[in-house]
């Protein structure tokens, strides 16, 4: 536990690594405070939690990050986070052989602003604010939720993934749209019974 706010520190192309993969006892991340990089995309941050728990306030509000990567199979929440690239995923080297169906639940109460490359994968994405991607988005999430979804690189559906905004009529926005393999993803998009969904051309690769 970290109870204060967080500069990240030793310039561009540095990884803050914070690990704690003991699958024996569940023992939690938390950082009550916000996390900033010391200059624009400098610095970036990992958060291996195995099972436990990962809590943190406000990333890159203030100055975003290079790269930010999450890595546990529980639970994950955050306020807004701001970076170059962003990977949250239930396992940092793969899913291990013989792991139990992901349950995952990673909460936002602001929004993810990605401006490179983002990859998606759990069971559940609450995100009260926007998802906003410029680069490669990586999705698979069997719920994702935003109040409005804006991708404007092209999106791999890597599982059963279903988009959801009409909680706001939020517009969901995105290009070209490709299942990782041919006919082995399905996708869902929903924006309720205000909201538009805007596309380019999907399942052409």
């Amino acid at each position: 536990t970290v109870d204060g706010n967080v500069i990240l520190r030793g310039g561009a192309g540095t990884a803050v690594r914070i690990r704690n993969t003991s699958y024996a006892i569940p023992t939690n991340i938390t950082i009550n405070g916000s996390i900033n990089a010391s200059s624009a995309g400098a610095e970036s941050l990992i958060l291996n939690n195995g099972h436990g728990q990962i809590t943190t306030e406000a990333i890159g509000s203030t100055t975003p990050l290079g790269q930010v990567d999450v890595y546990n199979n529980q639970v994950g929440s955050f306020e807004s986070i701001s970076a170059s690239g962003f990977d949250r995923s239930p396992y940092e080297y793969g899913t291990p052989v013989g792991a139990p169906p992901d349950t995952s639940t990673t909460t936002l109460n602001g929004s993810l602003t990605v401006g490179g490359s983002a990859t998606l994968q759990g069971s559940n994405f609450i995100i009260a604010g926007g998802l906003n991607v410029s680069g490669h988005a990586y999705l698979g999430s069997d719920n994702l939720q935003a109040d409005g979804v804006s991708i404007t690189g092209p999106t791999t559906i890597d599982s059963n993934t279903e988009i959801n905004t009409s909680s706001d009529n939020g517009t969901i926005s995105m290009v070209s749209i490709d299942g990782a393999q041919p006919y082995a993803q399905s996708l869902t998009l929903n924006a309720g019974p205000l909201g538009a969904v805007n596309t380019g051309t999907v399942g052409s690769q």
